[in-house]
């Protein structure tokens, strides 16, 4: 069972789908605090979808209909870095990386190399790590227009189970309860 599928360019996005190149825009606070408006670009290397399949289905439906607003007005990706970089910004002698490696740590979740088959562009990505504090939101609209004029592009997709194995895990992260204090055993 291929964990990794080919993404399609013109068809609706999905759950777990690769991109690489997304870019955003950001104001420049210094200006703005002087009241000028400046903005820059920021370019992510690799990001993975978040959304819920139905969401997404439902959205590229109202946009092939002409439809108007849609339900879906920005998308959320994770962030990920490659696995040797990811590795390097652990804190060194943690013994978290067993942990990692294995998807068995809260915050943390890597993905394997996607092979050139899986790949849309035919050259396959390498392993990637995800930290579910690095997430960003971008309007709907622009990431598609990015993928339209191939600025950003729609790569590869993780297939079922592994997609929703990933959104588990993220929506376990984010739904965690901080307590104040830990329970005291030593009393």
């Amino acid at each position: 069972m291929p964990i990794y599928q080919r993404s399609e360019p013109d068809g609706p996005l999905r759950q777990g789908e690769i991109t690489t190149g997304l870019r955003r825009v950001v104001l420049i606070l210094e200006a703005l605090a002087g009241g000028a408006l400046s903005v820059d670009l920021e370019t992510f290397p690799y990001a993975v979808l978040i959304n819920q399949d139905c969401d997404l289905a439902q959205d590229h439906g109202t946009r092939a209909r002409g439809g108007g607003a849609t339900g879906l007005p920005n998308l959320l990706f994770l962030l990920a870095v490659p696995i040797d970089q990811f590795h390097e910004a652990l804190p060194p002698g943690s013994d978290i990386w067993k942990r990692i490696i294995q998807n068995k740590d809260e915050r943390y979740h890597v993905l394997e190399r996607i092979p050139t088959d899986c790949d849309a562009l035919g050259e396959g990505l390498p392993a990637l790590g995800l930290d579910f504090k690095q997430c960003i939101t971008l309007r709907t609209d622009e990431v598609l227009f990015r993928y339209k004029e191939r600025s950003a592009q729609r790569r590869s997709r993780l297939t079922t189970p592994w997609a929703e194995h990933l959104s588990s895990r993220f929506a376990y992260y984010y739904s965690r309860v901080a307590l104040p204090q830990d329970h005291d055993l030593t009393s």
